[in-house]
C-alpha cells in the first residue's frame, strides 16, 4: 500500500531528482577535472621535449644521457619515455622506465612521428591507460621523442569516480527522506481530507471539519472551499429532515381522520350489504400503512433531537423477548424457518417496555422477512459484565458481586445477508436495499431500532456477510 501512495511517489521523485542532479554535477566537474589534467599533462609533456631539444643542441646525445642520468637520481622524478630516431625513423637511442611493459613501444619505429596532429597516442594492452608521444625535429636532421603516461591520470579520475558511487548512497537516502518530509508536509491536508470524508462515509455525520494551515496555498484553498461545501451539505440535509418531519407531523392528523372516516364507510357498508367493500378495505389498509410510516418518521425525529419521552420501569426483559419471539414462532414456522430463543435467565433493564417492545418486534420481523426456507433464527438476551473504565450507566448487580452489567440483546439469521455497499445506509431514514425491494416494509424499521436504543443511551451494531445471514447486537449501559 505503501508504495502506492502519493507519499511514496513524491518521496522517490525526490530521489531520482537528487540522482540526476548530482550525476550532471558530477559529469560537469568530471568533465572539467579531467580537461585540466590532461592540459596540465599536455604542458608538462611538451615542456619536456622543449628542454632535451635545447640539451641536445649543447651537446649532442651525450648531454641528453647525462641530463637522463641526473633525472633518474630527482625524489620527485616522473617517469616519461626519451627517445631519438634517424630521418628513416630507426631508433638511435632509447629510455623507458622497465615498468612500461604494458605499452607496446615497438610501433614507434612503424608509425610515421609527425602523422598526427600534435601527439602520437599508444594504448596499453589492457586498455587502462595510453602513452602520449611528441616529436620534434633535431637540427641534425634526427628526431627527439618524448613520451608520458596518462596511468596517473586514469587513477586519479577512477578514485574520483569510486568516491561519487559511494556518495551516492547517502545522495539517494537524503534525497529520499526529503522527499518523505517534504511529502509528509505537502500530503498531510490530503490525507485529512480522506480521513473527514471516511469518517462521514462511515458516520454519516456531517459536523466534521478540516482545519486550515494558514500557509494561504491552493491547498487551503482546497480545504476552505471542502469546508463550505460540508457546510452547505450538512444545511441542505438538515433542511430536509425539518421539512420531512414537518410534512409527517402536519399529515399525521389528517391521515387519522382519513382512517377514521374509512372505518366508518366500511362499517356502514358491511351493514347495509352484509359484506364489507373490498375497495374500502383495501383504502384502508393503505391509510394505516401511511398512518404508521408517519408514526415511525415522527418517532425517529423525537429521538434523534433528544424530546423522545420514556416511561421507563425496571422489568425482565428475558420474559419481554421471550413472549415476542414465540409470537413469531408461528411466522416463522409457517415460512420454514427454525426459531430459537435463549433467554432461560433473568434479565432486568429499566427500559420505556412499549419502545423496547418495538426494537424487539422490528429486528425479528427483518430475521424473519429476510430468512429462507431451513434457515435459523436465534435471539438470546443476557447480562455482560462491564469493563474497567465503562460508561457510569452500566446497572450493578449483586449476582456479579456489585460489579457493574451491560444488557446485551442479539439477534441472528442465516438468511440473506446485507451487501457491503448497502451497510453503512442501513439506519438511514426510508432506506431499502436492492434485496428487500421486493419484501413489505417502510424501510423505517432499523432507523426506528437505533433511534430508540440511543434514546435509552444504548448502542445496536450489525455485522453481516452476503448471503451468511446477518447479526444485531443491542447493549443497553
Amino acid at each position: 500500500m505503501f508504495l502506492k501512495s502519493l507519499k511514496f511517489k513524491i518521496a522517490a521523485l525526490f530521489s531520482v531528482i537528487f540522482i540526476v542532479t548530482s550525476a550532471l554535477l558530477f559529469l560537469a566537474f568530471y568533465l572539467f577535472q579531467y580537461n585540466v589534467l590532461v592540459r596540465e599533462d599536455t604542458r608538462s609533456l611538451e615542456a619536456r621535449t622543449i628542454e632535451f631539444w635545447a640539451i641536445y643542441q649543447t651537446g649532442g646525445a651525450v648531454a641528453i644521457q647525462r641530463a637522463l642520468n641526473i633525472e633518474t637520481f630527482l625524489t620527485d622524478y616522473d617517469p616519461f619515455l626519451l627517445r631519438i630516431a634517424s630521418s628513416t625513423n630507426k631508433t638511435l637511442a632509447f629510455y623507458h622506465p622497465t615498468s612500461w611493459k604494458s605499452y607496446d613501444i615497438g610501433r614507434l619505429e612503424t608509425t610515421d612521428p609527425f602523422s598526427a596532429e600534435e601527439t602520437l597516442k599508444i594504448p596499453s594492452l589492457d586498455g587502462k591507460s595510453r602513452l602520449d608521444v611528441i616529436s620534434l625535429t633535431l637540427p641534425d636532421g634526427n628526431i627527439l621523442q618524448i613520451g608520458a603516461s596518462s596511468a596517473e591520470r586514469q587513477l586519479l579520475l577512477s578514485r574520483f569516480r569510486s568516491i561519487y558511487v559511494i556518495a551516492l548512497v547517502p545522495i539517494v537516502a537524503l534525497g529520499f527522506l526529503a522527499g518523505l518530509l517534504f511529502s509528509s508536509r505537502m500530503v498531510k491536508p490530503v490525507n485529512s481530507l480522506i480521513s473527514v470524508t471516511r469518517g462521514i462515509i462511515e458516520t454519516g455525520s456531517m459536523d466534521q471539519r478540516l482545519k486550515v494551515s494558514g500557509r494561504g496555498d491552493e491547498l487551503d484553498e482546497l480545504t476552505d472551499l471542502f469546508n463550505q461545501m460540508l457546510e452547505r451539505i450538512e444545511r441542505l440535509i438538515e433542511r430536509m429532515r425539518i421539512s420531512l418531519d414537518n410534512v409527517a407531523h402536519d399529515l399525521r392528523t389528517p391521515m387519522t381522520r382519513l382512517r377514521q372516516k374509512l372505518e366508518a364507510a366500511s362499517a356502514a357498508d358491511g351493514d347495509r350489504n352484509g359484506d364489507a367493500n373490498p375497495e374500502l378495505g383495501g383504502a384502508l389498509e393503505e391509510a394505516e400503512h401511511i398512518r404508521k410510516m408517519l408514526n415511525a418518521l415522527m418517532d425517529i425525529s423525537e429521538a434523534e433531537s433528544g424530546v423522545m419521552k420514556l416511561s421507563r420501569v425496571t422489568v425482565d426483559l428475558s420474559g419481554l423477548v421471550t413472549d415476542l419471539v414465540e409470537f413469531y414462532s408461528y411466522l416463522a414456522e409457517e415460512k420454514g424457518v427454525t426459531l430459537h430463543c435463549d433467554a432461560a435467565r433473568p434479565v432486568h433493564a429499566t427500559v420505556d417496555v412499549d419502545r423496547f417492545r418495538q426494537v424487539v418486534t422490528n429486528l425479528l420481523d427483518n430475521a424473519v422477512k429476510y430468512t429462507r426456507v431451513g434457515d435459523r433464527i436465534d435471539v438470546a438476551v443476557y447480562n455482560t459484565p462491564a469493563p474497567a473504565g465503562a460508561r457510569t450507566g452500566a446497572r450493578e448487580s449483586s449476582e456479579n458481586g456489585g460489579g457493574r452489567l451491560f444488557t446485551t440483546l442479539t439477534v441472528a439469521d442465516t438468511g440473506i445477508g446485507i451487501p457491503p455497499e448497502d451497510m453503512p445506509h442501513i439506519w438511514e431514514r426510508l432506506f431499502r436495499g436492492d434485496k428487500s425491494r421486493s419484501a413489505p416494509g417502510l424501510g423505517l424499521g432499523l432507523g426506528l431500532v437505533k433511534a430508540i436504543v440511543e434514546a435509552h443511551g444504548g448502542t445496536v451494531e450489525a455485522e453481516s456477510r452476503a448471503g451468511k445471514g446477518s447479526k444485531f447486537t443491542v447493549t443497553l449501559y
